[in-house]
């Protein structure tokens, strides 16, 4: 999961549109935006990186009831194998064996 003060970072970014960034920019200056707005929010920029984003979105969208077809979806996985085994299992035994039983 996101670290909370990067969340209000990121929440203070968003645009009257509701994104924080338009277009599709290069995965080089996400990380370097997310390394300023670690620093900015007091956090260690060595632990935050584009793909906590993506892992913190499957977290937060199998936590709200979407199943797997929709997080692989969602997050442009082609696996079901890999959001069941490294999203939903972890999140302990209860929990995923209702996402799995979703599926």
């Amino acid at each position: 999961p996101l670290h909370p003060r990067i969340i209000d970072e990121l929440k203070g970014l968003r645009r009257p549109s509701g994104l924080v960034m338009q277009g599709l920019p290069s995965p080089q200056n996400i990380g370097r935006a997310l390394k300023t707005i670690a620093v900015k929010a007091g956090v260690d920029p060595r632990k935050v990186y584009p793909h906590a984003l993506r892992a913190a979105f499957a977290t937060r969208l199998s936590e709200s009831g979407a199943n797997v077809a929709q997080i692989m979806q969602l997050g442009g996985w082609a696996s079901a194998d890999v959001v069941t085994r490294r999203y939903i299992r972890p999140m302990g035994t209860d929990k995923g064996r209702e996402l799995l039983g979703r599926m």
